[in-house]
């Protein structure tokens, strides 16, 4: 069978958790992959770790170093370079149940997404490598990845395989002297080309959060990258139009006041950034106070 899905791993200074990662995939019971490792400016050897694993030739590895510019620099090089139909993201602290790849050819075909247009992918939840997440009572129904957070009120760590014609499409905007996206961006983004498959089997993919990764340091990374942060909260104001009034008053206003905190933190102008006027002078007191608890 003619490889149909690239296994992307972006990585900085991770090269002893590689070694589990890279033990889930040559454990694959289905070999039928590319493990795309965008290398983000390591120092640690990682080059020569994934040249003695390419030498084992156990599994097809396409190894790519880049001066560090951050993950979402990394994923759009991962989508540049992919030559396969079907693109997951894979971190380097996380791993794969050794059926996953199996699993997934199975969710291509069973569910005729190749056929349609309209859903971009298959995704589902992650679980916990030691503590175990909790499950959501949902099956093949279509969702916007966002949905989990603002209408089902869960956030849900998800596995995401994705149409790579979608993905080349719809690339993260590249700001210079920024390392830092969120990915609800491109989420957003994909939400206007169509929706995706949601697949209740949680054990797909393993995730383990690290002490000094992007998810620990969300509002470290959200105020020293001013410029995609006022980005990612433009788009998720607008994006929440979506949702029942309840849902979209709630969430708006939650990310008014982190829009004020980030703006305060820089010393930029509140009014010149704000997605609304309104709200952000109703809500300076909260915002001040919300910085000095999430943002010093």
């Amino acid at each position: 069978m003619k490889n149909k899905i690239t296994i992307f791993t972006p990585t900085f200074n991770r090269k002893d958790l590689l070694v589990r990662l890279y033990n889930s995939l040559r454990q694959q019971i289905n070999k039928n992959f590319v493990w795309l490792i965008i290398d983000d400016g390591s120092n640690d050897e990682t080059d020569k770790y994934i040249g003695l694993l390419k030498e084992q030739n156990e599994i097809e590895i396409e190894y790519i170093y880049q001066e560090n510019s951050g993950k979402y620099i990394a994923h759009n090089k991962a989508v540049r370079e992919c030559k396969t139909e079907y693109f997951i993201c894979v971190d380097s602290d996380d791993i794969l149940d050794k059926q996953a790849v199996e699993k997934l050819y199975n969710y291509i075909k069973g569910s005729n997404i190749e056929q349609d247009d309209k859903t971009l992918g298959v995704f589902f939840p992650r679980n916990g490598i030691e503590k175990k997440y909790n499950n959501i009572n949902l099956n093949n129904v279509k969702l916007d990845i966002p949905d989990f957070k603002y209408m089902i009120n869960k956030n849900i760590e998800t596995g995401i395989l994705l149409k790579t014609e979608v993905l080349k499409n719809n690339y993260f905007p590249e700001i210079k002297g920024e390392n830092f996206a969120s990915e609800e961006i491109l989420y957003i983004n994909l939400s206007k080309k169509g929706k995706l498959l949601y697949i209740n089997d949680n054990s797909i993919y393993y995730s383990e959060y690290q002490e000094d990764g992007l998810t620990k340091n969300i509002y470290n990374n959200w105020k020293r990258n001013f410029n995609t942060s006022m980005l990612l909260f433009k788009l998720r104001y607008e994006f929440l139009k979506k949702y029942k009034t309840s849902i979209k008053i709630k969430n708006r206003i939650k990310t008014i006041i982190n829009v004020n905190s980030i703006c305060i933190s820089n010393k930029k102008s509140i009014l010149k950034n704000t997605p609304s006027k309104i709200y952000s002078i109703l809500l300076y007191i909260p915002s001040v106070l919300w910085r000095i608890m999430k943002y010093e």
